[in-house]
């Protein structure tokens, strides 16, 4: 494959809604998993995950179909939320062999 970076107007446009998305979703990320007193009144966007995470899902998915080096922005929010999602289910059940216990 080969990949290119598209300098049009359109796509920059599109790259700059892509930086808000994500930092949307580190701020969900943020507010999910830790808490910080501060800032209770914003933990109200964690709420909307799924809408910013399917957001994201669409962004990766353009970048990719036009074979663009911007989908590495995208990805890496993914690799945060499954990073995150494979230690939680580790961390709340001990071992990979009582999940299979708790499956039967």
């Amino acid at each position: 494959m080969i990949f290119k970076f598209d300098k049009s107007i359109f796509s920059k446009i599109m790259f700059l809604i892509n930086i808000i998305i994500g930092f949307l979703h580190s701020i969900c990320f943020l507010f999910n998993n830790f808490y910080l007193e501060y800032f209770s009144n914003f933990s109200l966007i964690s709420v909307f995950f799924p809408v910013i995470y399917a957001l994201n899902l669409f962004f990766l998915l353009y970048w990719l179909v036009k074979l663009d080096y911007r989908f590495i922005f995208s990805s890496i929010f993914f690799a945060e939320t499954l990073k995150s999602v494979v230690i939680s289910l580790f961390t709340t059940t001990g071992t990979p062999s009582a999940i299979s216990t708790i499956a039967e």
